[in-house]
């Protein structure tokens, strides 16, 4: 789902027919709907079960960190000097990481990768507030780590092999095995000690198979919320759990 190239100004975002950034609608939209859709089972699944273990888990990942959600500008139209300052995205993180932009961009499809990724975390938030007091029902959500898998077969090679030469030269290990990478959304599911999240948004994110720190968007109850409405609007679904 992610390219990347050595002139991103040329970069034009991908749209479903009905005009929604690919990666939002694949890795947001899709994933609402079909949970939402499903929500009576799990619901049903959650009454004979102890609180709490009839679990929703969301693949995040570190892409968190490069945006947070672009509430103003879901389809990367805009320019970041355009952008609210909490929307903008990580530009040194991207040009750390061998891809090269600026304010003047307006898509660039890490940061979109990333704005998915966090809309995965605000979502489990989401869904743990409507359904874990209501139902027992518990939303968490994990970063799996790197893993050598079709998934990225779409990413440049050039910047992936720049990425991991420059990673191996700052002695930063890169893959996991793919046993490795299932082992913290096991957690995620499995361990009984987890439990509702702290109203900081502490233990809604996980990895390498312990808790660890979201960045402070990715947790906030308000922008959970206005990406629920999003959602809604966008799938033409109401949910009322």
């Amino acid at each position: 789902m992610m390219a990347h190239t050595e002139n991103p100004t040329d970069l034009k975002p991908t749209l479903t027919p009905d005009g929604i950034e690919m990666m939002f609608a694949t890795n947001v939209l899709g994933h609402f709907l079909l949970t939402n859709l499903l929500m009576p089972k799990i619901i049903a699944a959650a009454k004979t079960a102890p609180k709490g273990s009839v679990r929703i888990i969301n693949l995040s990942s570190t892409g968190t960190y490069v945006s947070a959600l672009r509430v103003s500008d879901i389809n990367f139209q805009k320019p970041t000097t355009e952008l609210p300052e909490k929307e903008k995205p990580a530009l040194a993180m991207l040009n750390q990481a061998c891809l090269k932009c600026d304010e003047t961009m307006a898509y660039i499809p890490t940061a979109a990768y990333g704005q998915s990724k966090t809309c995965a975390i605000l979502l489990s938030v989401a869904w743990s507030s409507r359904l874990f007091e209501k139902h027992g029902i518990l939303s968490l959500a994990l970063n799996p780590g790197e893993i050598q898998t079709e998934l990225g077969r779409h990413t440049d090679a050039e910047w992936l092999d720049r990425v991991v030469k420059q990673r191996q030269a700052m002695g930063i290990h890169l893959w996991k095995t793919q046993g490795g990478g299932g082992s913290t959304t096991i957690i995620a599911a499995c361990d009984p000690k987890l439990s509702l999240p702290a109203d900081d948004g502490s233990g809604y994110y996980l990895s390498d198979c312990q808790i660890a720190k979201a960045p402070g968007y990715a947790t906030d109850r308000e922008d959970a919320e206005k990406l629920w409405e999003i959602s809604e609007g966008l799938t033409g679904e109401k949910f009322a759990w």
